[in-house]
């Protein structure tokens, strides 16, 4: 795009910068000015997703929202886009803004300020865990074995399906057992290594079925150090659940389950003091509560219900 052709009344309603908003580090950004856009707020606390809805306009369609500088899934539901933003659990605010960003060219994009979110300190539970030994203090060659999963983890996520949703309806409890160790929890393993619990626990007596909590695609199936017997799926926009601990996996990468279908058995596998299911939930790169993302969702099952009306 060529400033220099554009009217000059026209070019009065743009700025140019260098910008690191959106990873955008070495590109140069044009902002457009926000007349006819509604900026809208939201609270939001570490380790928390929201549901949002941004108006289509013609002058971003087929743009990308990045929020806290992060690429966000999102599809088109009528006259709105449709998008899950999530807060880190390290998040410390005390605020992040999200903008609409359409290419133009190579080197040129239009950027939309479209929401701001105020993030509210949250404080998590905390526990002292007993694990083996290995798990704990590692051996050389588990730490190779673990950053060789790190890796393939990483090209999973990073293939992650951002512009639709694979589910319609709100996402469910794997199980309907005790939770035995929320999200978010800080955690002492063996009185020496200090964590955090990416997800949510549930009592599960081996060899419990464990079924998906949202329709989605089978995107990884393993044995990895920590997590045991594991499977993975894509949700859609940017959501991945974790199923992990499994004594068996029944689940194939590349298929397409259902909600309600069964991925394996529940078991002890990996980093576990006991047989259980530990549910993971991942929005947007952001491991974040998965309880949180059913709540969420059941405003999108209402809503896509209205629409499809």
């Amino acid at each position: 795009m060529d400033l220099r052709i554009i009217p000059l009344t026209l070019l009065a309603t743009f700025f140019v910068s260098c910008s690191h908003i959106g990873n955008l580090k070495n590109d140069q950004v044009v902002r457009l000015a926000q007349e006819d856009i509604e900026i809208k707020d939201y609270n939001i606390h570490p380790g928390s997703t929201k549901l949002v809805y941004v108006p289509v306009k013609n002058s971003f369609r087929d743009g990308e929202l990045y929020c806290d500088e992060k690429v966000v899934g999102m599809d088109r539901v009528g006259d709105y886009y449709r998008a899950f933003v999530s807060a880190n659990y390290y998040a410390v605010g005390p605020s992040f803004s999200c903008f609409i960003k359409k290419k133009l060219d190579k080197n040129t994009y239009l950027s939309f300020h479209v929401m701001n979110f105020n993030v509210i300190p949250y404080e998590y539970p905390f526990n002292k865990l007993n694990v083996p030994k290995k798990h704990v203090d590692l051996a050389e060659k588990d730490v190779q074995r673990w950053l060789k999963e790190k890796e393939i983890l990483k090209k999973v996520y990073s293939e992650a399906i951002m512009d639709r949703a694979l589910f319609t309806g709100a996402f469910v409890r794997p199980l309907n057992s005790k939770v035995t160790s929320v999200y978010g929890t800080k955690r002492i393993f063996n009185n020496k290594k200090e964590s955090w619990h990416s997800g949510v626990d549930f009592r599960a007596r081996r060899p419990t079925p464990i079924p998906v909590s949202n329709r989605g695609k089978v995107v990884f199936t393993g044995h990895l150090f920590f997590n045991g017997k594991t499977v993975i799926v894509d949700h859609g926009l940017g959501i991945f659940t974790l199923y992990c601990h499994l004594s068996k996996i029944d689940a194939k990468v590349g298929t397409i389950v259902e909600k309600g279908n069964i991925l394996g058995l529940s078991g002890n596998t990996g980093r576990s003091s006991a047989p259980h299911l530990h549910w993971g939930t991942r929005v947007q790169g952001n491991w974040i509560n998965g309880l949180d993302l059913i709540d969420q969702t059941l405003v999108f099952e209402n809503q896509t219900s209205t629409a499809q009306k």
